[in-house]
């Protein structure tokens, strides 16, 4: 947890010491930050919800982007060692406010019956086959949509780390034990 709040208090502060003077024309910091946000809202945001969806979701994708990249970074740093997504409380946190969102969207475009119509009775399945198919949609969108969200962040950060572990042990046998 301290390394989450120590990653918490540093993305802050990068962010804060960057922008609390922003400029017409940027400064180093400035820019950097600027190039991140527009990586972000360009080659992320608009390229999968286009530019009008885009505009209304660039926040949270940018916050959530931040907050993965600042957690990650802190399991390469010398003394922190651990990633603040390596372990579920962060990961089911972002996958919540996901989820969340999600369903908000959803009903706010379809309202709660047109929502639960389109999720749950697809449209491309014949009618006969809704009492086989719905209870599988209905798994699948409100227990295993949350629970993989939050699952695929961590298994992608602890199998990184679990690796990282064996390149180390690996190096420390051959240096000191494997000469002998």
């Amino acid at each position: 947890m301290m390394v989450r709040v120590i990653m918490a208090v540093a993305l802050i502060l990068i962010l804060w010491l960057a922008t609390r003077r922003a400029k017409l024309v940027p400064g180093r910091a400035q820019a950097a930050v600027e190039f991140v946000l527009d990586f972000v809202r360009v080659q992320i945001v608009e390229q999968i919800l286009g530019k009008v969806n885009g505009r209304r979701f660039t926040p949270m994708l940018t916050t959530i982007f931040f907050t993965i990249i600042a957690m990650n970074i802190s399991g390469v740093i010398p003394a922190l060692n651990i990633g603040g997504t390596s372990v579920v409380g962060l990961p089911l946190l972002l996958a919540l406010w996901v989820y969340v969102m999600y369903l908000a969207t959803g009903v706010r475009k379809h309202g709660v019956v047109g929502y639960l119509k389109t999720s749950l009775f697809p449209s491309s399945v014949p009618w006969y086959m809704y009492p086989i198919v719905t209870p599988i949609e209905i798994l699948q969108v409100f227990i295993l949509r949350p629970a993989t969200l939050a699952l695929r962040l961590l298994a992608n950060m602890l199998a990184g780390h679990l690796m990282l572990v064996l390149c180390f042990a690996g190096t420390n046998f051959l240096f000191f034990e494997g000469a002998a």
